[in-house]
């Protein structure tokens, strides 16, 4: 695991930071697995009555990191399936899941598979600045 995602816990809310502010919190398939699990962990904790989901810096994220986005086209078809419903689509599934409020503060630009993640949630806050 790496410090892309960040959980924090404050009462009985569960906060969820998408934390590369350097690239716009970008989405890596690494930062992706790491936030499905952090969202499948909140839902299943049943002291948990509500999780926010936010990113750090002046984005809540730019999308797919582009490093990643240019791989794709020389991925195999397979990988790019592995990748796209075992990686991204998980963590709407995980979204989708979770039987409690679940907020997105947006806190910028959310773009690609950020404003999914944002559209994915349950309710939207817009112009959140972190703390």
């Amino acid at each position: 695991m790496t410090d892309s995602v960040l959980v924090a816990r404050e009462d009985r809310v569960r906060t969820i930071t998408l934390n590369r502010p350097e690239s716009l919190n970008a989405l890596t398939v690494e930062s992706m697995g790491e936030l499905a699990l952090a969202l499948e962990a909140a839902g299943a904790d049943p002291t948990v009555r509500a999780v926010i989901v936010t990113g750090a810096g002046s984005a809540f994220s730019a999308g797919g990191d582009l490093a990643f986005l240019q791989e794709i086209p020389t991925m195999a078809p397979a990988r790019v399936k592995e990748v796209v419903y075992g990686t991204f689509q998980r963590v709407t599934r995980a979204l989708r899941g979770i039987d409690k409020p679940v907020i997105a503060a947006v806190n910028g630009a959310a773009v690609g598979a950020g404003c999914e993640i944002a559209v994915a949630a349950d309710f939207r806050r817009l112009g959140v600045r972190p703390e």
